[in-house]
Protein backbone atom coordinates (compact mmCIF):
# COMPACT_ATOMS: atom_id res chain seq x y z
CA UNK A 1 0.00 0.00 0.00
CA UNK A 2 1.09 3.66 -1.10
CA UNK A 3 1.77 5.29 2.22
CA UNK A 4 1.00 8.68 0.31
CA UNK A 5 -2.00 8.41 -0.12
CA UNK A 6 -4.07 11.20 1.45
CA UNK A 7 -7.65 9.51 1.69
CA UNK A 8 -9.24 6.77 -0.40
CA UNK A 9 -12.88 6.50 -0.39
CA UNK A 10 -15.86 5.96 -3.15
CA UNK A 11 -17.65 8.58 -4.78
CA UNK A 12 -21.26 8.97 -6.43
CA UNK A 13 -21.18 9.79 -10.26
CA UNK A 14 -23.09 13.42 -10.71
CA UNK A 15 -26.31 12.47 -12.52
CA UNK A 16 -29.19 14.34 -13.79
CA UNK A 17 -32.97 14.87 -13.54
CA UNK A 18 -34.79 14.06 -16.79
CA UNK A 19 -38.71 13.40 -17.24
CA UNK A 20 -39.61 10.36 -19.87
CA UNK A 21 -42.26 11.94 -22.75
CA UNK A 22 -43.60 8.38 -22.52
CA UNK A 23 -43.82 7.12 -19.01
CA UNK A 24 -44.07 11.59 -17.47
CA UNK A 25 -41.76 9.92 -14.40
CA UNK A 26 -38.00 11.98 -13.68
CA UNK A 27 -35.04 9.60 -13.53
CA UNK A 28 -31.43 10.39 -12.66
CA UNK A 29 -28.63 9.58 -15.86
CA UNK A 30 -25.15 9.73 -15.47
CA UNK A 31 -23.37 12.67 -16.43
CA UNK A 32 -21.09 11.46 -18.90
CA UNK A 33 -19.23 12.60 -22.58
CA UNK A 34 -22.20 10.20 -23.51
CA UNK A 35 -25.09 11.89 -22.15
CA UNK A 36 -23.75 15.58 -22.25
CA UNK A 37 -25.87 16.74 -25.25
CA UNK A 38 -28.82 16.38 -22.75
CA UNK A 39 -27.43 18.53 -19.64
CA UNK A 40 -24.30 20.86 -20.16
CA UNK A 41 -25.97 23.55 -22.07
CA UNK A 42 -29.06 24.00 -19.52
CA UNK A 43 -27.97 22.64 -16.46
CA UNK A 44 -23.91 22.63 -16.35
CA UNK A 45 -23.39 24.94 -13.29
CA UNK A 46 -26.14 23.70 -10.86
CA UNK A 47 -25.00 19.54 -11.37
CA UNK A 48 -20.91 20.71 -10.63
CA UNK A 49 -22.29 22.83 -7.67
CA UNK A 50 -24.47 19.95 -6.27
CA UNK A 51 -22.06 17.46 -6.50
CA UNK A 52 -19.00 19.10 -4.81
CA UNK A 53 -21.42 19.86 -2.36
CA UNK A 54 -22.13 15.73 -2.15
CA UNK A 55 -18.22 15.23 -2.36
CA UNK A 56 -17.38 18.27 0.51
CA UNK A 57 -20.17 16.61 2.82
CA UNK A 58 -20.13 12.90 2.53
CA UNK A 59 -16.38 12.04 1.05
CA UNK A 60 -13.52 14.53 0.99
CA UNK A 61 -11.73 15.40 3.78
CA UNK A 62 -10.26 18.75 4.86
CA UNK A 63 -6.93 18.66 4.00
CA UNK A 64 -3.85 18.35 6.63
CA UNK A 65 -1.62 20.61 4.43
CA UNK A 66 -1.21 22.13 0.70
CA UNK A 67 0.20 19.57 -1.38
CA UNK A 68 2.74 20.39 -4.51
CA UNK A 69 0.88 17.60 -6.64
CA UNK A 70 -1.54 15.28 -6.55
CA UNK A 71 -2.53 12.14 -8.12
CA UNK A 72 -6.06 10.83 -8.58
CA UNK A 73 -6.37 7.01 -8.92
CA UNK A 74 -10.08 5.80 -9.84
CA UNK A 75 -11.94 3.11 -11.27
CA UNK A 76 -15.49 2.58 -11.66
CA UNK A 77 -17.93 0.29 -10.03
CA UNK A 78 -20.62 -0.68 -12.09
CA UNK A 79 -23.66 -1.67 -10.49
CA UNK A 80 -25.13 -2.86 -13.89
CA UNK A 81 -23.50 -4.77 -16.99
CA UNK A 82 -23.91 -2.19 -19.08
CA UNK A 83 -20.38 -0.64 -19.90
CA UNK A 84 -19.06 2.97 -19.42
CA UNK A 85 -16.14 3.85 -21.26
CA UNK A 86 -13.20 4.81 -18.43
CA UNK A 87 -12.96 8.43 -20.16
CA UNK A 88 -16.83 9.43 -19.64
CA UNK A 89 -16.40 10.39 -16.00
CA UNK A 90 -14.14 13.15 -17.13
CA UNK A 91 -16.74 15.33 -15.77
CA UNK A 92 -16.87 13.75 -11.89
CA UNK A 93 -12.84 13.91 -12.08
CA UNK A 94 -12.76 17.16 -13.27
CA UNK A 95 -15.54 18.68 -10.60
CA UNK A 96 -13.17 16.53 -7.88
CA UNK A 97 -9.80 18.22 -8.67
CA UNK A 98 -11.67 21.70 -8.82
CA UNK A 99 -12.79 20.94 -4.91
CA UNK A 100 -9.31 19.16 -4.10
CA UNK A 101 -8.41 23.10 -5.06
CA UNK A 102 -10.94 24.74 -3.34
CA UNK A 103 -10.18 22.69 -0.27
CA UNK A 104 -6.93 23.93 0.11
CA UNK A 105 -5.18 20.68 -1.16
CA UNK A 106 -3.27 22.61 -4.00
CA UNK A 107 -2.85 25.69 -5.18
CA UNK A 108 -3.77 25.39 -8.28
CA UNK A 109 -5.71 22.09 -10.47
CA UNK A 110 -3.44 22.16 -12.93
CA UNK A 111 -1.15 19.75 -10.66
CA UNK A 112 -3.47 17.11 -10.24
CA UNK A 113 -2.49 13.74 -12.79
CA UNK A 114 -4.91 10.77 -13.05
CA UNK A 115 -4.79 7.13 -13.81
CA UNK A 116 -7.38 5.05 -14.46
CA UNK A 117 -7.86 0.90 -13.76
CA UNK A 118 -9.94 -1.44 -15.25
CA UNK A 119 -13.90 -1.18 -14.14
CA UNK A 120 -15.24 -4.00 -11.65
CA UNK A 121 -18.79 -5.18 -11.10
CA UNK A 122 -20.89 -4.80 -7.91
CA UNK A 123 -24.07 -6.04 -9.24
CA UNK A 124 -25.41 -5.88 -5.47
CA UNK A 125 -24.56 -1.96 -5.23
CA UNK A 126 -27.42 0.68 -5.21
CA UNK A 127 -25.93 2.81 -8.14
CA UNK A 128 -22.39 2.90 -9.89
CA UNK A 129 -19.90 4.52 -8.21
CA UNK A 130 -16.09 5.93 -8.84
CA UNK A 131 -13.29 4.40 -6.16
CA UNK A 132 -10.85 7.04 -5.77
CA UNK A 133 -7.15 7.27 -3.95
CA UNK A 134 -5.72 10.55 -3.70
CA UNK A 135 -2.15 10.35 -3.65
CA UNK A 136 0.48 12.85 -2.19
CA UNK A 137 2.68 11.91 -5.95
CA UNK A 138 4.16 14.16 -9.07
CA UNK A 139 4.15 12.21 -12.37
CA UNK A 140 6.79 13.38 -14.61
CA UNK A 141 7.50 13.00 -18.46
Amino acid sequence: MNNNILFQTKIPLPKYRTKSKKTKKYTEVLCTLNTISKWYRYSKTKIKNDYKTILKELSVPEPTMQYDSILIEYRIIRHTKQNIDKDNVVFALKWLSDLLEELGYIKNDNVVNFSSFDTTYDLSAEETMLEIRVINSKNEW
